[in-house]
């Protein structure tokens, strides 16, 4: 328990970066047109300043699934104040609300990152 004390505590509020999982369903049939709308979100949002970079992901489990990780160098409350009001979400929200049955998304703060050699 007292290394738990010892522990640096990261916030929220304080959090330099900040990662989104998406998962989104798309309604039956509409799966390759909603990943055109994605692709031309994913591309304009990576000229943003904060963006770090996102992978698309098809899965496994679930074919017509579609899951997204986004990494962004923000805190939540400020991609939440200044990415998510950006003015071309606006037409991908509406389209995004007539192709997707469901979209889930998890917000992570990373602890530690690990990449070959490091």
């Amino acid at each position: 328990m007292a290394e738990r004390d010892q522990m640096e505590v990261s916030t929220d509020a304080d959090s330099t970066s900040v990662v989104l999982i998406v998962r989104f369903r798309p309604k039956p049939g509409q799966r390759e047109q909603f990943l055109k709308h994605l692709l031309e979100l994913v591309d304009t949002m990576s000229k943003e300043a904060a963006f770090v970079d996102t992978v698309i992901h098809d899965d496994i489990e679930q074919p017509t699934d579609i899951v997204l990780y986004e990494t962004w160098s923000c805190s939540r409350d400020t991609w939440i104040a200044e990415e998510r009001t950006r003015p071309y979400r606006a037409d991908y929200e509406r389209i995004a609300a007539q192709l997707l049955e469901s979209r889930q998304v998890d917000w992570l703060v990373p602890v530690r990152s690990f990449n070959r050699g490091s």
